[in-house]
């Protein structure tokens, strides 16, 4: 048997409990895996696979300045008293009593704390970096033996449990500011989660006016997402994966696991109208919408093979997480959903709503998911439980309304005989007279959309890559922003996070350390950096470390140009002309920098890939030159608009305070997240084709029937548009979902994400691609003769020979006589 969508859906619609029983066993098995692993193989580390100069210079420090250090990070404990000054014996007793309690829990740090009056003895000079300019705060240094979240918790245990009147103590470091924004990443994520299904329900049962139909969209987006978290778990034993990806499976789970199905689903419903029986319609669907799913899917990980071009772990998190999930979802709507479908039959119109009927749902359904989720939320129910009681409060506000309805207006008639008489194609309908409208002016039309589209994307020039994860757009309500407000204050605010320079070879020649105390009088008198340097030879004396704090924050303008010009001026004026030594430039401000440097560096190479896939891959599937050229142009284009609408909104600010007025959290940032641009055009451009696949496939499909391109267009158009309406108002919000969160990057990701989609199911698929088919006719299925070797993959499919399901002893006896069925089933 050959393996394609229709043999799969098919056989699992003929063995449908061992379908879904082999799901149900998988999905509690990656529930339990992904429970008991998935934490320990997430970070929030970058990491290059390649060797930029910050890499060699960290790979410096790691062997020969920590090895034999058993401590994972230095936090700093920030002593603070606006009554007493550090040189009061009631301050100096207190920070005893801490370095007391901390040297008593060896489980938590790597060595007793040296504190300022430690220092002070020894080093009068190294001590002053110690204490603030108005001497009412100091530091407390502490080395622990882990950087995880639990680690940080338990030093803020230890110091709420050591409390004294007069002082308040903080805590700011790497870690901690890892395990805050941990903390919140996952807070937004399920609040991003609750949103999505919630409005995804309410746009499904508009869409289909049932209920069960609107559910089962909605188990599949859940299985994949369950799935991909399982997946990423067991294959982190082996390959550590960026924080990031968990939101990106939730996120892309829900957005193309709801769709694929919704898809699907809205296809069996159509073909149940044309007259198929059950097994033949879900065996139509798998011949038709299945196919355009399929290679729809396809589109997507093509794109987003690009971003493993790149050399660094994040950008290969976040495409494998997403690959994971759109593979899974995929393997979900060719299997589980036809044994889904098989089970539940004619039900999946369970609770058939009228026009009536499903307003005064759509308006309970928001009511009841606004009461519930808010009174869960507020008692500090956990989110799936939640989930559970949005769910149930929307199936039953639906079923009292069919209730209602029937009884009282019998408005309702059977869900069996509605489903094989129904219309399967709204003539005349909003989308068909949008479409022959277009299509009556298409150069109008045309020239408005690229007019549109080509003004928001001009700000995409104007785009400043960087870093939006500073300290400063983090809630004011976490205390490491706290923690960090403070350092910066009283201190120097790089002090945890300083540019670290490495000088290895000759370095206890007097050259060497002539040219080393030079250094430190330049960096000394640069705006960026403090006044005080500090310099650490190796253990060995093979190499000596200076590191060099930072003035304000480390993730800006200021700090990387700074590191340019130690790199580019500083150090080469320095250094050239002291034999045996080199110096790298490192500390996570330049690794960052490194990390900008190759973004630019691989940008072209990752849109030639995708472009060049992307051709190829619909060329074939439509066998036509030209609509993968303009389905490119018109993906780019909306992209490109994306970019712009991020820049516009948060780097120049317009319109922030409208956002924020409706319940968003948007800062004005200097620079847009620097992994950000990439990322965008390799997921966007996988979900446009999305829709721009099962668009074009229903207009091929009709076009081979007919050879009519106007009148494909527009069977196409009508036949599709409200279910691509409906999947990309769900994609909108759950990308807008995620938008709300608290977190910069995932704020301008969603919103990116979301105003393309918009773009994309508005613009780009109602008004250009009626009027660029109608401009080019027959010639946009054009493919040159040197071309037509080409394998023919018929991604539109084929339907069985129709079947109409009796329902009167009269039709029983006439199909008995005539009727036929299809030869496969």
């Amino acid at each position: 048997m050959r393996i394609n969508p229709e043999t799969l859906a098919r056989a699992s619609s003929r063995h449908p409990w061992r379908v879904v029983g082999v799901w149900v066993a998988l999905i509690v098995a990656a529930g339990a895996i992904s429970g008991a692993l998935l934490g320990g193989v997430l970070n929030n580390d970058i990491e290059f696979t390649n060797q930029p100069e910050s890499v060699r210079a960290q790979d410096v420090i790691d062997q020969r300045f920590t090895q034999d250090s058993p401590a994972a990070s230095t936090e700093y404990v920030i002593i603070e008293s606006d009554q007493q000054s550090v040189d009061d014996p009631a301050f100096q007793e207190y920070v005893g009593e801490l370095q007391g309690a901390f040297a008593a829990r060896e489980d938590l740090v790597a060595a007793p704390p040296v504190s300022y009056y430690d220092v002070l003895a020894q080093d009068e000079n190294a001590a002053a970096g110690l204490v603030s300019a108005s001497r009412t705060a100091t530091l407390l240094p502490v080395a622990i033996k882990d950087d995880d979240v639990e680690t940080v918790e338990a030093i803020r245990d230890l110091l709420a449990e050591h409390r004294s009147e007069g002082f308040t103590t903080q805590i700011a470091g790497q870690a901690t500011l890892f395990a805050d924004f941990s903390k919140i990443a996952e807070e937004d994520s399920r609040k991003g989660e609750l949103i999505g299904v919630g409005v995804a329900l309410i746009v499904l049962v508009v869409v289909f006016g049932a209920i069960v139909a609107a559910l089962v969209p909605i188990a599949m987006a859940v299985a994949a997402i369950v799935l991909s978290l399982g997946l990423v778990a067991l294959i982190g034993q082996m390959v550590e994966f960026n924080l990031f990806v968990a939101q990106m499976i939730s996120m892309i789970g829900l957005a193309v696991g709801i769709d694929y199905s919704q898809f699907i689903v809205s296809r069996y419903r159509e073909e149940r109208k044309k007259g198929y029986d059950k097994h033949d319609a879900i065996g139509a669907s798998g011949a038709t919408a299945s196919r355009a799913v399929f290679f729809s899917g396809m589109t997507v990980v093509l794109a987003l093979l690009g971003m493993f071009i790149l050399p660094t772990t994040i950008f290969r998190s976040l495409a494998a997480g997403a690959i994971f999930v759109t593979l899974m979802s995929l393997l979900a709507a060719m299997t589980l959903l036809p044994a889904l479908l098989t089970l539940l039959g004619d039900r999946t119109s369970w609770p058939r709503l009228s026009r009536v009927g499903t307003m005064i749902t759509f308006v309970l359904m928001v009511a009841a998911i606004a009461v519930v989720a808010m009174g869960l939320v507020v008692a500090g129910v956990p989110w799936y439980v939640t989930l559970l009681g949005v769910i149930a409060a929307i199936v039953g506000a639906s079923f009292l309304v069919t209730r209602i309805v029937r009884r009282e207006r019998g408005i309702v008639g059977r869900a069996r005989r509605d489903i094989v008489t129904g219309d399967p194609d709204p003539r005349g309908g909003f989308w068909d007279r949008l479409t022959r409208r277009v299509m009556a002016r298409p150069v109008v039309f045309l020239v408005a959309s690229v007019a549109v589209l080509g003004s928001l994307g001009i700000f995409a020039l104007q785009l400043n890559k960087g870093s939006s994860t500073g300290i400063e757009t983090f809630p004011d309500d976490v205390p490491s922003k706290a923690a960090f407000l403070t350092l910066q204050r009283e201190f120097a605010g790089g002090l945890t996070d300083p540019a670290e320079i490495i000088v290895t070879g000759a370095v206890d020649t007097p050259e060497a350390q002539e040219a080393i105390a030079e250094f430190q009088e330049t960096v000394a008198q640069m705006p960026a950096f403090s006044p005080q340097t500090q310099v650490v030879p190796s253990a060995d004396g093979s190499a000596i470390r200076v590191s060099a704090f930072f003035q304000g924050t480390t993730q800006s303008d200021t700090a990387f140009d700074s590191i340019r010009e130690l790199r580019e001026d500083v150090v080469p004026e320095t250094f050239d002309g002291v034999p045996g030594i080199e110096v790298l430039v490192g500390g996570n401000t330049a690794f960052f920098l490194d990390f900008l440097d190759l973004t630019d560096t691989y940008q072209w190479i990752v849109l030639a890939f995708v472009l060049g896939l992307s051709f190829i891959l619909l060329m074939v599937v439509f066998r036509s030159i030209v609509v993968p050229i303009k389905a490119i142009i018109m993906n780019l284009l909306s992209v490109v608009a994306a970019y712009g609408a991020i820049t516009l909104v948060f780097q120049k600010g317009v319109g922030i305070g409208v956002f924020n007025a409706i319940g968003f959290n948007f800062q004005r940032t200097e620079a847009i997240e620097a992994w950000l641009p990439l990322f965008l055009f390799s997921v966007l451009f996988g979900l446009s084709m999305d829709y721009h696949v099962f668009l074009l496939s229903r207009i091929r499909e009709e076009y081979d029937k007919t050879h009519d391109n106007t009148e494909a267009v527009a069977y196409g158009l009508r036949t599709t548009a409200g279910i691509i309406t409906g999947a990309a108002i769900i994609m909108v919000t759950v990308f807008t979902a995620f938008a709300s969160g608290r977190l910069g990057p995932f704020q301008q990701m969603g919103f990116g994400l979301a105003v393309a989609v918009l773009l994309d199911a508005t613009i780009v698929r109602t008004l250009l691609v009626p009027a660029s088919m109608r401009l080019l006719g027959d010639l946009n299925w054009y493919l040159p003769k040197w071309l037509e070797w080409l394998p023919k993959l018929n991604v539109e499919g084929h339907e069985p020979e129709r079947v109409v399901v009796p329902d009167t002893p009269a039709e029983l006896v006439e199909a008995g006589e005539g009727g036929t069925r299809s030869s496969e089933f």
